[in-house]
């Protein structure tokens, strides 16, 4: 009874706290969860500024144009535009009548009107400018043949013999300077062959090679690029995976070699040629490394001559002349060609 008489004394005191207690914590529930719903919206809002950003809530307002004191206007009423110049059709300017120029321009435009519209006019017009380019062209032709007749550095003719007898004597005297030349440099030079024993190619250069070093008399070094001879070889000279052939340019086999001691060498050919291609290659070789005597590279190279070389042609770009005049151009043109003949040929 005296714990329930405190207990009654004292509650509504007690009652009256929590009551309050409530109420403050009710308050305080509804300002966190405002403040949690606005930091909610701000953050969703402005999740990717990050964390460390600044930003005014309230931007400055734009600034106000300057206001211009109204003027009375006045309609103008402007002409009516012009028409784009893409749509105004101008008849293009023609070169002069009946020149080539012309017909290069007026040809097409009268073919195609003779196709759309094949009246007699058209077809005539068109077939007219026809007969006067194919007359200018039989003109031209004739002039060509007129002066190439005339002039020996443009005649073929001269050059080389075109006609069959004198054509096969001039060969057979090319033919000649080259087999001396093989024989004067045989005894002063060799023959390097290189090869791989499984070469099907390397086996057929070999029989050629055979016969030509046995008619010249000429030293030739066998080079196998895989230890191994070739059917009939008693000699060779290994190479292991070809290491020192690659060094002097060998990228396949066969390969043949002119070598002029004590270090000119020369490639000759990759892969295997007949015996006259192979000997005309070694005479080039020869005239290139300047060791054929000089008396026979003319002959031997007739068929070459009164033709400009790349170097001709360099010493020609640098002449100082006046190339827009035709005299000019033809002295300059004349001298360069006729120095590519040889002093036998010269008069």
């Amino acid at each position: 009874m005296a714990h329930t008489k405190i207990a009654s004394k004292f509650w509504p005191s007690l009652g009256a706290r929590l009551a309050a207690g409530g109420l403050c914590l009710a308050a305080a529930a509804g300002a966190i969860a405002q403040v949690l719903s606005n930091e909610s919206q701000y953050v969703n809002k402005n999740r990717n500024t990050g964390w460390f950003f600044y930003r005014d809530q309230n931007p400055p307002p734009p600034p106000k144009p300057a206001q211009v004191a109204s003027q009375p206007t006045s309609v103008v009423f402007a002409p009516n535009p012009a028409p784009a110049a893409s749509s105004i059709l101008v008849p293009a300017k023609l070169a002069n009548p009946f020149s080539v120029s012309w017909l290069k321009e007026k040809l097409p435009i009268l073919h195609e009107n003779a196709i759309n519209n094949p009246s007699d006019e058209n077809v005539r017009a068109y077939k007219y400018a026809e007969r006067l380019m194919l007359d200018m062209a039989t003109n031209y032709g004739n002039a060509v043949e007129r002066v190439v007749a005339a002039d020996p550095m443009l005649n073929e003719e001269a050059r080389f013999p075109i006609a069959a007898a004198a054509r096969a004597s001039a060969l057979f005297q090319v033919d000649a300077a080259r087999k001396e030349i093989l024989k004067t440099i045989a005894p002063k030079t060799g023959i390097w062959f290189v090869f791989d024993s499984t070469c099907s190619f390397c086996h057929t250069q070999y029989d050629t090679l055979q016969d030509m070093v046995k008619e010249y008399n000429w030293p030739i070094r066998y080079i196998s690029v895989d230890g191994k001879p070739l059917k009939g070889m008693t000699t060779f000279w290994p190479d292991p995976r070809g290491e020192r052939s690659k060094t002097l340019g060998v990228q396949i086999t066969p390969a043949i070699l002119l070598v002029s001691p004590p270090r000119n060498v020369t490639i000759v050919a990759h892969g295997a040629l007949a015996r006259a291609a192979l000997e005309k290659k070694i005479v080039t070789a020869a005239i290139s490394m300047n060791i054929a005597p000089p008396e026979l590279v003319d002959v031997a190279r007739m068929q070459e001559r009164g033709i400009l070389t790349p170097a001709d042609i360099t010493k020609l770009q640098t002449q100082k002349a006046d190339t827009s005049d035709p005299r000019q151009l033809v002295e300059i043109m004349n001298s360069a060609i006729y120095g590519t003949y040889d002093t036998a040929t010269k008069r």
